[in-house]
């Protein structure tokens, strides 16, 4: 619903060289609102992405394959871009996906490079000023603690029960947020969960 305002010449202290600047400020701009045709197409963009969501949550080898057939994945695949990559951007952005469908999905052997590149989509770094006194300050980019990581990462899906994929989880984890790092990230990861 689009509400439109009348401007009447009754304002105080508008003068008459100044009404049509008023009338442009208020007088909507057709060509930005998007076009029936363009709404039509993100409705049923949308429908599309709710099925796949609801096939995805019934089982997810059918969601996969509905949302490959109607473009709603795989659609962005270039060089800098794989399947998995594709796959793992929408699995993230969905809201609709079961949580515990989601982790159990991922976690599958068969599943690893989807792993990696969902948890890939997790920004670990955290900006934070380091005030050095009180006249200087350093930006400098610092990870954020582990815990927190995990945190953010295990908000998204739920850990399955099977040790093994629990396992493939946390090492495939510890091998982004540590990727220069000491060997005990595994480890120390695991102790987390």
């Amino acid at each position: 619903m689009l509400l439109y305002i009348q401007v009447t010449e009754s304002w105080p202290s508008v003068s008459r060289s100044s009404s049509a600047i008023r009338n442009a400020l208020i007088t909507p701009n057709p060509q930005a609102f998007p076009t029936p045709q363009s709404l039509l197409q993100t409705k049923s963009q949308k429908k599309l992405i709710l099925t796949g969501a609801a096939r995805f949550n019934s089982k997810p080898k059918t969601g996969v394959a509905f949302l490959e057939e109607n473009g709603l994945i795989y659609a962005d695949l270039s060089p800098e871009v794989s399947k998995a990559c594709s796959l793992a951007t929408f699995l993230k952005g969905c809201t609709r996906l079961d949580k515990r469908l989601l982790g159990d999905y991922v976690s599958k052997p068969e599943n690893i490079e989807i792993l990696k590149a969902f948890i890939g989509l997790f920004d670990f770094k955290n900006v934070r000023e380091v005030i050095i006194d009180f006249f200087c300050r350093l930006n400098s980019t610092i990870q954020k603690p582990v815990a927190d990581a995990m945190r953010e990462l295990l908000e998204t899906f739920r850990l399955p029960g099977e040790e093994q994929q629990i396992s493939r989880i946390t090492e495939v984890f510890a091998s982004i947020y540590f990727a220069a790092g000491p060997g005990t990230a595994f480890l120390f990861s695991i102790l987390v969960v």
